[in-house]
């Protein structure tokens, strides 16, 4: 039976299957839903042992204290003990569903219209690792060609930013079971609804919170306006000391020396996956985009660093209020994202050497590192990159693209150090299918050419 006929039989049952998946309230960030996070590990232990995997619930032996030490689900299918090996990637948290009141339809009851699953976790990451558990099934049950052994690594803090899942790596006390050829990915959207997606660079990861002192109480603007420091216009001037936002650059000196020159055969392959200024402001509902168009959008996102604000903590707040206060401390949220050559600690160093000279004396002031990743790439040219290229095109029946991808998987880069193997990163969630907001969705036609791309290349 070929995969076509297989879906055209099974796709009630298995999309059945996705939607009692999708009702598990599996929220890692949540404390409060530590008995769902236990259902959505039996539930992929029972659909993954009922397909003949064997499985086994890994934790580091010592968990960092104060995590949630949620486990990883591996298992194993073995076709031959000299056989090639793919590991397949994906988490089975999801992200809360606030603010509820902004779904149309309710968070954890499923719901199908016009070809879409719309859930929470319907495309991060329930979706996309059924797609390729449907894909093990059928090479289970029916390929002729089993030239693959097969394994599953379903974390369960990716939202969370936890550590467990890091450490179970880093432990080393699982190198039987983690050792593997490849290292499979499907976690992000295509970079256009008619572009299969297939990443083969990452961008790192540092987080920040920026804490500014100038006194020890607020007191009226009226009276000490302009005789003392004010954190809130000392967090306004910090944040333009950090960052041009009309030639988008970062003021940071010395970061751009060790920023990764791309070759010309990259940003050529950028150039042509792009989409256009119009499209990201279409897709991103924005009013604006920088001034700043040199280049290519993805050339900005995937090979360039970037630093964003992401909260300012200061003052009197409430909407349409008034009070004349001057607040005698401000918090700013913000991130670095890194490209090779750049490392969290590097860019700390220099960020902390930066603020000395910005920040005027008598200010107390902490920058306190939140979590961090590091960039990973691959090379382009690889021939197991080339060949997911074809079975991707193949699979969804127009031309696949290799991307740079702005975002960041710590997980990847603790993988391919540890354990060296190749990684394949085949997307398969479409830009608009609302990952992290209300209403995600899933198509049905990108469950079933997901699904046939991992089939596509366990076969070819």
């Amino acid at each position: 039976m070929d995969f076509s006929k297989f879906w055209e039989k099974e796709s009630n049952r298995l999309i059945k299957e996705l939607s009692d998946f999708l009702r598990i309230k599996s929220i890692s960030t949540d404390l409060n839903y530590a008995t769902e996070m236990q259902k959505a590990q039996k539930w992929l232990i029972t659909k993954l042992e009922s397909l003949g995997f064997k499985t086994k619930l890994l934790l580091p032996p010592n968990p960092s204290k104060g995590t949630h030490a949620n486990p990883v689900i591996w298992a194993e299918y073995t076709t031959d003990p000299k056989a090639e090996t793919i590991m397949i990637y994906g988490h089975y948290d999801v992200q809360p569903a606030d603010p509820e009141e902004k779904w149309k339809t309710p968070p954890f009851e499923p719901t199908i219209k016009d070809g879409k699953i719309y859930a929470r976790g319907a495309n991060d990451n329930k979706g996309q690792i059924f797609a390729n558990i449907i894909a093990a099934e059928y090479y289970v049950k029916y390929s002729k060609k089993k030239k693959f052994n097969l394994k599953f690594f379903i974390e369960g803090e990716e939202e969370t930013d936890g550590v467990t899942t890091d450490e179970v790596i880093l432990s080393r006390q699982f190198d039987k079971e983690l050792k593997t050829t490849y290292f499979w990915i499907s976690d992000g959207p295509w970079i256009a609804k008619d572009k299969p997606t297939i990443v083969y660079a990452l961008r790192g990861l540092v987080y920040y919170d920026l804490k500014m002192q100038t006194g020890k109480k607020d007191v009226h603007s009226g009276i000490y306006g302009n005789t003392i420091m004010n954190p809130g216009n000392l967090a306004g001037y910090v944040i333009f000391k950090l960052k041009d936002i009309l030639r988008n650059r970062i003021r940071i000196p010395k970061l751009y020396k060790k920023v990764r020159r791309p070759s010309k055969y990259e940003l050529d392959l950028v150039s042509k996956a792009s989409p256009t200024w119009e499209e990201v402001l279409s897709e991103s509902e924005a009013y604006v985009a920088t001034p700043y168009k040199d280049f290519p959008p993805l050339s900005l996102t995937g090979l360039m660093p970037s630093l964003d604000v992401h909260g300012i903590n200061t003052g009197y707040t409430q909407p349409g209020g008034i009070k004349t206060v001057i607040p005698h401390e401000a918090t700013i949220k913000f991130s670095i994202r890194l490209v090779p050559y750049l490392s969290p600690d590097e860019v700390t160093t220099l960020l902390e050497k930066y603020l000395e000279q910005i920040i005027p004396k008598g200010v107390k002031w902490e920058l306190i590192k939140l979590g961090s990743a590091e960039p990973f790439i691959m090379d382009p040219k690889d021939p197991a990159v080339e060949k997911l290229l074809k079975v991707m095109s193949d699979a969804f029946g127009k031309p696949a693209v290799l991307v740079p991808e702005g975002g960041s998987i710590g997980l990847v880069n603790t993988m391919a150090k540890t354990y060296n193997p190749k990684i394949l990163m085949p997307n398969y969630g479409l830009p608009d299918d609302g990952l992290h907001a209300p209403n995600e969705k899933f198509d049905i036609k990108q469950l079933r050419d997901g699904a046939k791309c991992l089939v596509g290349f366990l076969e070819r």
